[in-house]
Parts: C-alpha cells; structure tokens; sequence
C-alpha cells in the first residue's frame, strides 16, 4: 500500500476509535487531552488545543491540550481576540499558512514561551442544535512545509465527535450542579427565613433597648442623651445597610438594568476600593496587600456598580478571616484583558458548596452559627453580596471565577478586556 493510502487508513481508524475513547470516561476533559495527543500524532503536528466559550462571559479558555502544554491550561483570552476568536465568532474553518501575514493572529501566549506559533488550521466546535461550544485548533506541520486541504476536512471531521462529547459533558456537569444546588438548597431553604429575621431582628433590638432608655430613669442628662442617640443610630445604620443590600440586588437583577459604561483606570478603580478599607483591616489586625502599580490598563464599564462587587469580595474576606491572616487586593494585565482578584487566608469554602454560594440568601455555615456584623470575624449578613457582584459582572459581559479549599482560604477573581 502507499503512504497516501496508509494515512488515509490511520486517519479512518482514528475515527472510528475516537467515539469509543470520548465515551470511555466521565472525565472528559482528561480524555479529550489525549485525544488531542493522537491527533497530534496523526497530523505530525506540534500542538493541538480546545478552546472553551464560556457560558455567562466574553472569554475564550484554554480547556483541553496534550499534557505536555498543561502550563497554559484555563488561560483566557477576550472573544473575538484571534483567529481562534474569529472562528468561534464567525463559526467557519479556517486555514492560516503563515500567522505573520494574518492581522487577525493574536501572540501574547506565543511571546510567554518558547512556542512560535507558524501555521494553523483552527475549527468552530458546533453540537446539536447549532450550539457553538468553541474551537478546536492544531498548529504546524512538523514533517512538511505546510498542512493540506485535506487536513482541514480530517480536523473537521475530529470536531464533529468532539464537540458532541464536549456537549454532553457539560450538560452532565450542569445537571449534577443542578441536583446538588436543589439538594441542599431543599434543606437550608427553612433556614433563610430564620436568618433574614435574625438580620432585622439584632437592629430592631438595638433601637427597642433606646427606647426603653428614654422612658427609664435618668442620670447624667448629656451622657445619657448620648447613648440614646448612638444606639438608635446604630439600629438605624444596621437597617439601611440590610435595605441598601436588597435594593442594590433588585436593581441589578432588572433585566433593563442601565449600565453607565466609561473608561476606567483599572489600577485607580483597585486603589479606591483599598481606602475604603484600609481602617477596618487595621482595627482586624489583618495584613493587607494591594497591589495595581504593574497595571496601566483602561477598562470600560460602570464605575459605581464594579465598586459594588470588589467592596462585596473585600467584606467577605475580611469576615471569613480570621485576625491576623492576609488578604489580597490586585489586579494585572494579561493578554488584552484585566484580571482583577481577591485573596484570602480565611476558612476557605468546602468544594461541595462552591457552587452554591452564588445563589441569593445562602450562607456556607448553618444557619444557627449565623451572627450579625459588619466585618468581625464570621459575621454575617444576609448572603446577597456574591449573587449581586454576579449579576453585575454578567452585565458587564464577565463572571466570577473562585478557587477555594476548606481551611486553606479563598481566590475570587474576573476578567475585563482591556480598552
């Protein structure tokens, strides 16, 4: 037989095999990557990658490569950077001889390593129903001058099977999150209305005891009017927090919700939100961390409501801390987008409830541990702050991203482009 002929059989055979190996596992991802090895091998390529679109946000993510490129694994780029990113956007194939002529060839990946990307056939990943779930890309012949037309239909036709597999492991992920959610959910639903009503019960009782004061008997008439007028500000400030949380959430839950977009200095907008807590970590005794001087980026977005959501990370970190630990404000420039983040030392999330901990009114710790607060250590308030800072970053075409271990603290983070 010839070796036209040779390719041909291993490339039909790798097919076939191909359906059996994406079903062998439910770890889809861990098997897509050696998919990816022996298409590699087939090809005589250098690299081969799956990108992910992820759902709720404007990025592209690294989701699946050959275990020897792991090091770029979940690194994101803006939709639409690329010629990955105009694959996905436009859904057709593409074949790139020479990446240095093609304006649409994004480098900064390439400039981090060694790697010098030369060619690329890059393939949108559709399933059923025209669900467009990212790309599938394969760089640079190793033993010719340049990939064949054939090549892209070969590719094409890999995509076709990865993408079904792609599909169905993201509907069993979405479906086993979905059980726990309604699972647990089902259990602590009970337990919402005990915390809302601890949460306006504790400044109901603050105001009740000035009260009462007021009608008792008096000593030093100054001194006691003081104490009267701290106490009821303070039920009354405890309030307005409690009420500013629900508006703020039922205003960016509104499906018009007006963002007032502007150019932000990334930096400037960390920096801010430092101050506003620079007092509260010293009364915790926490050792804080900012750092933003290496970011000279401008992002676009609304001001005020981005506040809203690296305040919410702060406060949480600040209460699940405990006295002494660290946290971590910064932001960085990587790839044409921003990353902004906040670490902790704190209690750290178990992995089990990581994905609940978006939904409105949950709280980690039961509800019979819950204590009201503004930032001591484990205090409370009504578990709305991380749904709010989801519902403003999906307006801002982002989401939250956390990575959390119990006992060993928390990451929060999102990405913006960069304008």
């Amino acid at each position: 037989m010839s070796g036209e002929s040779n390719d041909n059989l291993a490339r039909l055979n790798f097919l076939a095999k191909m359906a059996l190996l994406l079903n062998s596992s439910l770890d889809t991802r861990r098997i897509i990557a050696v998919a990816l090895q022996h298409l590699q091998g087939i090809l005589n390529a250098e690299a081969a990658t799956v990108f992910c679109l992820e759902t709720g946000s404007k990025e592209i993510v690294f989701w699946a490569l050959p275990r020897t490129d792991e090091k770029l694994l979940n690194k994101r780029l803006p939709l639409g950077k690329g010629i990955v990113g105009w694959v996905i956007e436009n859904k057709q194939p593409l074949h790139v001889k020479d990446v240095s002529k093609d304006p649409r060839f994004f480098n900064a990946f390439d400039s981090q390593g060694a790697f010098i990307t030369r060619e690329i056939i890059c393939v949108p990943l559709i399933a059923r129903g025209n669900n467009l779930l990212g790309a599938l890309q394969v760089l640079n012949p190793l033993d010719r001058d340049c990939f064949e037309e054939e090549d892209l239909g070969f590719v094409e036709q890999c995509a076709q099977q990865l993408s079904l597999a792609l599909e169905n492991a993201q509907l069993y992920e979405a479906l086993r999150e979905q059980n726990l959610k309604l699972e647990v959910l089902g259990r602590r639903k009970s337990e919402i209305v005990s915390v809302i009503s601890h949460e306006f019960r504790t400044p109901l009782n603050i105001i009740r005891t000035a009260a009462e004061l007021i009608v008792g008997p008096t000593g030093d008439s100054h001194t006691f009017a003081k104490e009267i007028s701290d106490a009821l500000f303070k039920g009354v400030d405890r309030l307005s927090k409690i009420v500013a949380e629900i508006t703020n959430l039922s205003l960016v839950e509104q499906p018009n919700m007006q963002i007032e977009r502007e150019k932000i200095s990334a930096a400037q907008l960390v920096e801010d939100v430092a101050n506003k807590f620079e007092s509260i970590v010293k009364e915790r005794s926490l050792n804080f961390i900012f750092e933003c001087q290496d970011c000279k980026d401008m992002i676009e977005g609304d001001r005020a409501l981005l506040v809203i959501v690296l305040c919410n990370l702060m406060a949480n970190a600040i209460r699940f801390t405990p006295d002494g630990g660290s946290i971590k404000l910064f932001c960085k420039s990587e790839a044409k987008l921003v990353e902004f983040a906040v670490e902790d030392t704190g209690i750290g999330i178990p992995k089990e409830e990581i994905p609940l901990i978006f939904e409105k009114f949950y709280e980690v710790q039961p509800a019979v541990n819950h204590s009201s607060g503004d930032y001591g250590f484990k205090s409370c308030g009504l578990g709305l702050g991380l749904a709010t800072a989801t519902s403003i970053l999906k307006s801002h075409g982002s989401k939250l991203h956390v990575q959390s271990e119990e006992g060993s603290g928390s990451r929060f983070s999102f990405l913006l482009a960069a304008v």
